[in-house]
């Protein structure tokens, strides 16, 4: 027995279309970090790394991005400040950060730390904590 059944994607697509047009805007703050100073090894990769992904979600995501290459702390402190006025309640939002980070014993328990391009081994507070990602 034969049976013919026409099955349509057309409502589930359209409804996963709608999920998306929840968001208002697709931001990404994208950074690499392959130079760093004060005695802390290089890396070869996270730069292209970013690159490359700052160019796919620009080109076939539609995010609007901003990427920091090889930043300091101040930079990458100025880009996280900024956040507060770039992003809406509304927004999709994406931070992507490939470098060194380094976990340290905190009161609670072990602190992440983003270790920027100028961070001095010897001095913590030359790393940014992850607590001001939240």
């Amino acid at each position: 027995m034969t049976s013919n059944r026409h099955i349509s994607l057309e409502p589930e697509a359209e409804h996963a279309t709608n999920k998306f047009r929840q968001f208002e805007h697709n931001r990404a703050l994208v950074i690499g970090i392959n130079d760093y100073k004060n005695g802390i090894p290089p890396l070869k990769t996270p730069v292209n790394d970013a690159e490359h992904l700052a160019d796919l979600l620009t080109d076939l995501h539609n995010y609007s991005v901003d990427t920091l290459l090889d930043p300091t702390y101040a930079a990458l402190d100025t880009a996280l400040a900024k956040l507060s006025t770039q992003v809406g309640e509304n927004d999709r939002f994406l931070i992507y950060f490939a470098g060194h980070g380094i976990a340290l014993d905190g009161e609670d328990g072990p602190e992440g730390y983003l270790v920027p391009a100028d961070a001095n081994l010897a001095d913590r507070g030359s790393f940014m904590p992850m607590r001001v990602l939240h």
